[in-house]
Parts: structure tokens; C-alpha cells; sequence
């Protein structure tokens, strides 16, 4: 029975890793902050499977002050990517990344999560 557990449990995590294989964050979450702004890029190739790159360049509103604490992306279209960005920006006021898919795909969908503080409310 034990054996039996061990094995289920096994089984969901590797279940919930493959879900979100290419699963990227930068910064981190502190207390106050909140979702600022959820982005989602498609890119699709016109010629059959290719390796296909998705870019968010983003910026907070200068209106309220905001500033980025933490930034996260992911997709379901594959396994195996590529996550990079730009860490010459201050990072608090400017977010530039790119996901790219390492195998070839005909369609490349990212989801791109923003997270801040808003210190002009």
C-alpha cells in the first residue's frame, strides 16, 4: 500500500511539472505587491514547424509610480525553451524578456505575468 502511495504521489508531481516545463521568473514577490498586467503573445510560423521566439518589452505606469517587482512566464506549447532578458534595465522600471522554443512548433503561445507595487494610490 505504501509502495502504492509513493508511486501516485510520483506520478502527480511529475504531472504538474510537465504542465509547466517552461516555467521562468525574475525578482521576486514582496509583500504589497500585486498583478500589474498579464500579457499573452502568440507567435505561429506560416511554413510548417519552426523554432519561434515570443518578445514582451514592458514598462509600468509612470502615472502611479508603479514599480516591477517580479516578472514570470510560461507556456504549454513545449517542454524545451529558451528564457532570457535583459538585465542591463533597471529591472524595477523596465522588463524586456524573450521566450524562444528550442524544438520546432507551429504555434508558440507565452503567457507573461507583471507583478509591482503601485506607490502613487
Amino acid at each position: 500500500m505504501n509502495h502504492l502511495k509513493g508511486s501516485l504521489t510520483a506520478i502527480a508531481i511529475l504531472c504538474i511539472a510537465l504542465s509547466h516545463a517552461c516555467n521562468y521568473g525574475v525578482g521576486n514577490r514582496v509583500r504589497g505587491d500585486n498583478l500589474l498586467h498579464t500579457i499573452v503573445v502568440t507567435k505561429r510560423s506560416t511554413q510548417g514547424p519552426a523554432n519561434l521566439e515570443a518578445t514582451v518589452d514592458y514598462k509600468p505606469n509612470p502615472l502611479l509610480n508603479q514599480q516591477i517587482t517580479f516578472a514570470r512566464s510560461w507556456t504549454e506549447s513545449s517542454t524545451s525553451c529558451t528564457f532570457t532578458y535583459n538585465d542591463q534595465q533597471q529591472f524595477g522600471k523596465h522588463f524586456t524578456a524573450t521566450f524562444g522554443s528550442v524544438i520546432p512548433l507551429t504555434e508558440l503561445i507565452v503567457t507573461f505575468e507583471v507583478y509591482g507595487i503601485n506607490w502613487g494610490i
